[in-house]
């Protein structure tokens, strides 16, 4: 067994899960928390998560543990507990009906003094009663038709997922997990002695750990992934975070990876320590950019339980920002940046907000710089926060300077990569910019679009990404952009990228048309892999730009425009592609080649 670790590269470590649920060797199990979470989900996210779990049929398993959890709850008829916010609703609408009767007897003409309703007792009650109204006509709607719907999932879960349930001998692992609870509840051994106070059910994580043991050692399996929404004692987290370089301060950021004592057990069962535990969110999170309803929804109907809402520091903030402020914000401090020193280039942006690793520094205005750090933050939950706190502070007026330029191209950098990692508010607010900014002041305005674009093509160093251009939502931008600055949306970014000599960059905006020709070497025989050599764009050479360290898969051969598309940050109606043999069943990157020295 191993010390435990004390630090973790965000990066490196999803990159590994990614690989891992991609690779033909892993396994993945699920816990009965998994199939109560289905529940919660639209019928369209319920339906990617059956998609993808018959994606990797063959390598999908649910424990008989789980089953006999889930069965239970059946046969009881208690499957409305896996919904149990709706139980909210009849008691939300009986607090509405006081509360509308209490602020009849209440509220009188005093109260009602410099405020919207001052002398018009009358339409407070009007708008309280369409506001009751309402919520009972919402209530009604979301609230007939549960059972039915509760049946159709029950249906979904065993027509859809019965065939990947384990043919473990669940009564031989019963009885050994009796005989071998005590001592490790005793001695706080994971899994399951967090559960040894618990009257009911005290082994069940135990058991469906000793089925995962028992199916890997049994087909000698040597890769697997358990996922859980209750990690509990599963778990560890690492004190020291890093993603890419940057240190992650806020704890709900930090990500739990598998015990170190799970590590050795299932290596002492199995020979391999390639194993990982993590939680629903994460699993999500890797399968967000292909399933994107599933994100949407699990962000939502997750939202009540999220770690942002037990954040003091959050309330506080979000009370002071939504009480009564004045409608012009003055600025914070004018001799922090002085004008001269505006231009960066000769362009609007200071080089802290161009580099906006350094920004939250230089940041002097409170609101400003908690909407960004909120936006900054890897966790979805807080990101989504941030774009409601947005909302409001544009409603504000805000002196046009340097300081509240830069700190809106911030904000507008910051969307963009909240909605590149799929933050169902940023990617609503990306899709709705030119609405919502519609009437805005024009450097505010200007200085969001400008952000949005920036950030596909520039790193948080203000250097040209080097790979990939963070380019998901792409076109959608430009058409955003577009309807907001007409002739303006395009004029500073085209000018960034017409400095950039050493690699593929579109024209931002433009008609023009893009080549890219590849050099593909033929399989030596039929159980090889096609491998790309170089690749051009209108005649330059972007090999490096298209390579990665290890051979890996970069499209499937129907879906390589749309890929290129991202990739490039190019329309796909103005891909042309060259080089790619028909019978090619999916075009991989260029492995990069690796000095010997460094490898020893």
């Amino acid at each position: 067994m191993k010390f435990l670790p004390t630090e973790l590269n965000i990066t490196d470590y999803m990159q590994r899960l990614s690989d891992m649920l991609n690779d033909e060797n892993c396994h993945v199990f699920i816990d009965t928390n998994i199939l109560s979470q289905l529940y919660k989900l639209n019928d369209n996210a319920r339906g990617e998560f059956m998609t993808w779990a018959d994606s990797i049929e063959g390598r999908f398993h649910i424990p008989n543990w789980v089953v006999v959890e889930y069965n239970k709850r059946v046969k009881s008829k208690r499957l409305a507990d896996y919904v149990d916010e709706l139980r909210k609703i009849k008691s939300i609408k009986k607090e509405l009906a006081n509360l509308q009767r209490f602020l009849w007897g209440y509220v009188d003409d005093d109260i009602l003094q410099g405020s919207v309703y001052q002398g018009n007792k009358d339409g407070l009650h009007n708008d309280l009663k369409v506001i009751v109204d309402s919520y009972v006509n919402i209530a009604d709607v979301v609230t007939k038709k549960n059972s039915e719907r509760l049946k159709k999932v029950e249906q979904d879960v065993k027509r859809r997922l019965d065939k990947y349930v384990v043919d473990t001998d669940i009564y031989h692992i019963m009885q050994d997990s009796t005989q071998n609870a005590p001592l490790r509840f005793e001695n706080k051994i994971p899994p399951g002695c967090a559960d040894d106070v618990k009257e009911a059910n005290r082994t069940g994580d135990l058991i469906i750990w000793q089925e995962i043991i028992d199916c890997c050692s049994r087909n000698d399996w040597t890769k697997v992934i358990y996922i859980s929404r209750d990690l509990k004692d599963l778990y560890y987290k690492p004190d020291k975070q890093l993603k890419d370089s940057d240190v992650i301060k806020n704890e709900d950021d930090k990500k739990n990876i598998v015990h170190e004592s799970l590590i050795y057990e299932y290596e002492v069962a199995t020979g391999s320590n390639d194993i990982a535990v993590i939680d629903f969110s994460t699993l999500v999170q890797l399968l967000s950019d292909k399933y994107t309803e599933l994100a949407f929804s699990f962000q939502m109907v997750s939202r009540s339980s999220s770690p942002a809402d037990n954040d003091d520091d959050d309330l506080d903030w979000l009370l002071e920002l939504f009480g009564n402020q004045p409608d012009v914000v003055q600025p914070a401090n004018q001799d922090v940046h002085p004008a001269e020193n505006a231009g960066i280039e000769g362009l609007e942006y200071q080089q802290e907000a161009i580099r906006d690793s350094l920004y939250l520094d230089a940041c002097n205005n409170k609101e400003l710089k908690a909407c960004i750090e909120r936006l900054k933050s890897y966790n979805w939950y807080t990101q989504n926060d941030a774009v409601e706190y947005l909302y409001n502070l544009l409603t504000k007026e805000w002196p046009e300077n340097i300081e509240n330029k830069n700190a809106f191209f911030v904000i507008g950098r910051n969307l963009l990569q909240s909605a590149d990692g799929n933050a169902f508010e940023a990617v609503r607010f990306i899709k709705d910019m030119s609405h919502l900014l519609r009437g805005k002041q024009s450097f505010l305005k200007k200085a969001i679009v400008d952000g949005c674009i920036f950030e596909v093509f520039f790193d948080s160093n203000g250097e040209i990404r080097r790979k990939g251009f963070k380019a998901r939502y792409y076109d959608i931008v430009v058409e955003q952009a577009r309807e907001c600055l007409a002739d303006e949306a395009f004029v500073f970014i085209n000018e960034r990228l017409s400095h950039i000599n050493d690699r593929f960059v579109p024209v931002v905006g433009g008609d023009n048309e893009y080549t890219f020709e590849f050099e593909i070497q033929q399989p030596v025989n039929e159980l090889d892999n096609y491998h790309t050599i170089s690749l051009t764009i209108n005649g330059q050479d972007n090999s490096e730009s298209f390579s990665k360290p290890l051979p890996s898969e970069f499209a499937y051969y129907n879906d390589i425009e749309r890929c290129l598309s991202i990739y490039y940050a190019v329309p796909e109606d103005k891909i042309h592609k060259e080089g790619i043999p028909e019978n090619l069943t999916s075009l991989r990157y260029i492995k990069e080649e690796v000095d010997d020295d460094i490898l020893g």
